[in-house]
């Protein structure tokens, strides 16, 4: 799986490449290969070691693909973006067409559904957590519409490509009152 991310406000970001090694984790910053082992150790809290250092972090997402982390007592913030949502954003789109399926960006195991089929969500809201190398990653909705089918359900392992769930978008959605 491929990321870019930036730390600190960085105007270049970074390449990530994560991939299964023989031996476990292994990441590609830039090109350059480095081992990588994440324990969690309890909320947002890690063990990680890259290559030989042994670190301990504190990762916490927030909006926007924001990472605030914590590495060793120093303090940084961090942008992270999927090769596939750089590609949409540069394409000028969104990652799934109206009334589309939602695919996944990345393999990991579906951790909790926060919308059911048939409910109403807004253009940003998360749908589902899909959980991928001990990180929680949150699936949202690219537009206002409503839950027409769900693919998945909580503990099915997921695939990059796999279909997650499907937003209708009907003429009027009814929405927290609102009429859309």
């Amino acid at each position: 799986m491929r990321y870019f991310v930036e730390i600190g406000g960085d105007e270049s970001p970074r390449e990530v490449v994560l991939e299964d090694g023989p031996d476990g984790l292994v990441a590609r910053l830039d090109g350059k290969e480095v081992r990588v082992d994440l324990a969690a150790s309890g909320g947002a809290c890690y063990s990680l070691l890259l290559g030989t250092e042994a670190f301990d972090l504190v990762a916490e997402t927030g909006r926007d693909g924001r990472v605030d982390l914590s590495l060793s007592g120093r303090r940084f913030v961090a942008r992270v973006e999927r090769e596939s949502e750089r590609d949409a954003r540069a394409l000028g789109r969104s990652g799934a067409a109206p009334g589309g399926p939602v695919v996944s960006a990345m393999p990991g195991i579906v951790a909790r559904i926060l919308k059911p089929e048939g409910d109403a969500v807004r253009r940003g809201e998360t749908v589902l957590i899909v959980e991928a190398m001990k990180m929680e990653n949150e699936v949202k909705a690219e537009h206002d519409g409503v839950v027409a089918s769900l693919a998945v359900k909580v503990g099915d392992r997921i695939q990059n490509g796999d279909r997650l769930f499907e937003l209708s978008r009907p003429a009027s959605v009814r929405l927290g009152g609102d009429e859309s």
